[in-house]
């Protein structure tokens, strides 16, 4: 019990999981949460908010934060749409964009049937995209609501399917 730095949970079983398979991906870990940090409840006075604001400890002593924003996440998997080398200067309209000569040089190499599956994933990558651009167009339009951050639909369960489909293309 204690509501101030010297907190002491233990490693948590994705994050040991997270240790193996974070030798073999790009990205070891992905905290996903639906509700932000000044939601969660108010934290008791026995214990700090860390312990109800984070299910995920890299070690007995650091919490890890859990993202809620779709957009953030999906910059996290995919980047920002930035290219790397002389592309760095070009913003592009969607992350798709900056793999389409690799995407196109790998299709040349696969057989139908894996070809249809990277036309399915990169379909959803697609419409992943579609859906935060939509949200984040809403925004613009309307009265800004407090309490929700730019990019988050305003329907929970448009916004639980949003970041549900997130974790399966990060899966």
């Amino acid at each position: 019990m204690t509501s101030g730095a010297d907190l002491r949970a233990g490693i948590s079983v994705d994050q040991v999981a997270a240790r193996e398979f974070g030798k073999y991906t790009q990205l070891a870990s992905l905290e996903v949460g639906l509700e932000s940090a000044e939601v969660v409840g108010a934290c008791e006075s026995a214990y700090g908010c860390a312990y109800y604001n984070t299910i995920s400890w890299r070690n007995a002593t650091t919490p890890l934060p859990m993202e809620n924003r779709p957009r953030a996440i999906f910059e996290r998997l995919f980047g920002d749409g930035r290219g790397s080398g002389a592309r760095t200067r070009v913003a592009y309209r969607s992350v798709l964009d900056a793999v389409t000569d690799d995407v196109r040089r790998l299709r040349g190499k696969l057989g139908a049937a894996d070809r249809g599956k990277i036309d399915q994933y990169l379909e959803a990558v697609r419409d992943v995209e579609r859906r935060i651009e939509l949200a984040e167009a809403q925004g613009d339009r309307e009265m800004p609501q407090l309490g929700g951050p730019m990019g988050i639909p305003s329907v929970f369960s448009d916004y639980f399917r949003l970041m549900a489909d997130l974790l399966v293309l990060a899966w």
